[in-house]
C-alpha cells in the first residue's frame, strides 16, 4: 500500500475531528441534521483546515469516498481558476442535476481558490446558486475573502477559519492548543509513546501570524521518521543485550560465529517489530 504523507493520514474524517474551530463544527454539523441545498464559502490563511472541513462536511452528507472517481460518490472539486462562464453553465446542467451512482444522493461542488474565479464565471454562478437542485451543496474556498464577488458573498454561508498565533505577551491560541494536541496525538499513534515535541521547536507552523496545521504535520513527519530510527536502534541494543546477559544454562554456548548469528537475527526480529507495533 502506498505510503500516505502525515497531512492526508490525519485529514480529519468527520465534523467532529475538526481542530480548532468549534464553533464552525457546531453550525455545520446543525445544517447537516436539517440539511437543504445551500452555499458556503470557508476563508482563512493556508493549512487553517478550509478543504478537510468541506471533505467532512460532504462525508456527514451521505457523500461516498469509498468508490473512484469521486464524483461517482457525490463529491466534485474543480480549481476555480479552471472555471470559466461557459464551464459553469454547463456544470449546472450536468454535474449538479445528475444524482450520484453511489452514496445518499447529495453532490457537494467544492470550488478551491475561490478568488481566482473568472468575472463572468461569478456572474452565472449568482444565477446558479439562486436555483440549485434538491440535495446540491457548493463550497468555494479562499485564502483572502476581500478578491470574492460580493453579490456572490450575499448568496453563501460564511465561515472564517481563524488560526492566529498567539502575540508578544499573550497567552497561548486556541489554534495552538489545538496544533499541539494534534502534535500529540500523531506522535502517540505513530510512535507509541509521549514524548512528542512542543509546538516552538518546530520549523514553519506559521504563517504571516497564522497557525498552518498542514506545516505542523509537514514539519513532525521527518522528527518522527528520526524518533522511530531510533526507536528501533534501542530496541535493537536491548534485545542484543538481553541475549548475552542470559545465564549458560538457559542458553547454551555457541561458537564466535554461531552467537554473532543470532545477535544479528534478534537485532532484526528487533527491528521488524519496532516498525510495525
Amino acid at each position: 500500500m502506498q505510503n500516505l504523507s502525515l497531512t492526508e493520514k490525519y485529514r480529519p474524517q468527520t465534523l467532529a475531528d475538526l481542530r480548532g474551530h468549534p464553533m464552525i463544527v457546531k453550525m455545520l454539523q446543525s445544517f447537516c441534521r436539517k440539511a437543504t441545498s445551500k452555499a458556503f464559502i470557508f476563508h482563512g490563511p493556508p493549512g487553517s483546515g478550509k478543504t478537510s472541513a468541506a471533505y467532512a462536511l460532504a462525508r456527514e452528507l451521505g457523500c461516498d469516498f469509498s468508490v473512484k472517481p469521486l464524483a461517482t460518490g457525490g463529491l466534485f472539486e474543480v480549481a476555480s481558476g479552471e472555471l470559466n462562464a461557459d464551464t459553469v453553465r454547463e456544470m449546472f446542467k450536468t454535474t449538479l442535476c445528475y444524482r450520484p451512482f453511489f452514496g445518499s444522493g447529495w453532490k457537494v461542488l467544492l470550488c478551491n481558490e475561490a478568488d481566482a474565479m473568472s468575472k463572468q464565471a461569478s456572474v452565472i454562478f449568482l444565477d446558479v446558486l439562486e436555483h440549485l437542485p434538491e440535495k446540491t451543496v457548493v463550497i468555494f474556498t479562499t485564502n483572502d475573502i476581500a478578491g470574492f464577488e460580493s453579490r456572490l458573498k450575499q448568496r453563501c454561508e460564511v465561515h472564517a477559519f481563524k488560526t492566529p498565533a498567539r502575540g508578544f505577551d499573550q497567552p497561548e491560541s486556541l489554534a495552538e492548543t489545538a496544533a499541539q494536541s494534534l502534535i500529540d496525538d500523531v506522535w502517540q499513534a505513530e510512535l507509541g509513546h509521549n514524548h512528542s515535541p512542543r509546538l516552538a521547536d518546530l520549523d514553519g507552523w506559521k504563517d504571516a501570524g497564522y497557525v498552518s496545521f498542514r506545516s505542523v504535520l509537514s514539519a513532525l513527519e521527518p522528527l518522527i521518521r528520526l524518533q522511530r530510527e531510533d526507536d528501533e536502534a534501542q530496541a535493537a541494543q536491548l534485545a542484543a543485550r538481553s541475549l548475552e546477559s542470559q545465564p549458560a544454562e538457559i542458553i547454551p554456548a555457541l561458537p564466535d560465529g554461531g552467537r554473532k548469528s543470532a545477535l544479528a537475527e534478534i537485532e532484526l526480529a528487533a527491528k521488524f517489530f519496532a516498525a510495525n507495533r
